[in-house]
């Protein structure tokens, strides 16, 4: 280097390592800050930047401020993709928290913890604190906190004092009312819950997810419930609407479509088959009366 040009090169590198000094600061702090850092790795394109959603960061915003919901979705919007770095960023950067992901079997427990691994390999140095325990179900870096995998068994959570429960894909957890007695001291204490689903074709309007959807947008719960449908993923229009539901039709599944795919969350629990008792909906079974009760002279 030359007399003059050494200086420069220092000055250069001081500022550059002082912009990522603040970024990384914001990033620990502010989930939505964390985001622009994040890679995931797509089936057909390896790892690429994670560019989100507008539900998706709706959802960041939401979450970032400590809010609880039950969210029931369509499938493949992406509620998992977002979740993962969430849970990382979390336990990562908030000493001594502790998230447990609940998953429906152990090999998808493993899965999301992998996915969460992937997210801190692909962070920039400076956004890495050390790992400290890295294996299948478990993973906690130096200064932070754990992130703890379980599959839905009778067992699973009891006795953590949890920051965030994830449970993904709730309606076909075959322990999910178990889950949710063990976790539930914890998210009273203060405790963030993360719960969503697509709604379960065998199970129709009935469950315990179905139930504790409703009992939130009831208001029943200290929950937030929030409705996902097929139209958050950005790639997808009338045109591709009309095309899967014909794919669907022509297979003789219709009635599956609507669980994946729904429009709102009345068609989400309802199926067009079998409508009499198990697939009840007030809102398309029960008509409204033609007059008050009390002005009719008889009653049946």
């Amino acid at each position: 280097l030359g007399t003059l040009d050494f200086p420069v090169v220092v000055a250069t590198d001081v500022r550059k390592a002082r912009g990522q000094m603040a970024a990384a600061a914001m990033a620990r702090r502010y989930f939505t800050e964390f985001l622009p850092f994040v890679k995931i790795a797509h089936p057909h394109l390896g790892v690429i930047p994670f560019k989100p959603w507008a539900h998706q960061l709706q959802s960041a915003q939401e979450w970032q401020a400590g809010e609880s919901q039950v969210v029931l979705k369509a499938r493949q919007i992406g509620c998992t993709t977002i979740a993962m770095p969430y849970g990382y960023w979390v336990a990562a950067y908030r000493e001594a928290a502790t998230v447990l992901v609940f998953a429906q079997k152990e090999d998808f427990a493993k899965h999301l913890i992998g996915v969460i691994r992937n997210v801190w390999e692909n962070l920039p140095a400076y956004l890495q604190p050390i790992l400290l325990a890295d294996n299948a179900l478990e993973l906690s870096w130096v200064g932070g906190g754990r992130v703890l995998g379980f599959p839905s068994t009778k067992g699973a959570g009891k006795g953590y004092a949890a920051t965030l429960i994830i449970q993904d894909e709730a309606a076909v957890h075959p322990y999910i009312a178990e889950n949710y007695s063990a976790y539930r001291p914890a998210v009273n204490a203060g405790g963030q819950l993360l719960m969503f689903s697509s709604a379960d074709e065998e199970l129709g309007p009935s469950g315990f997810f179905h139930d504790m959807y409703q009992a939130t947008k009831r208001g029943e719960t200290p929950y937030r419930a929030k409705f996902l449908s097929w139209r958050e993923d950005p790639a997808r229009d009338q045109a591709w609407y009309e095309r899967e539901l014909a794919a669907y039709r022509v297979r003789g599944i219709e009635r599956n479509f609507y669980y994946q795919y729904p429009e709102t969350d009345t068609q989400a629990f309802v199926s067009i088959e079998g409508l009499v008792y198990p697939m009840f909906s007030e809102a398309r079974h029960v008509k409204p009366p033609p007059c008050p009760c009390k002005d009719c002279k008889r009653r049946f």
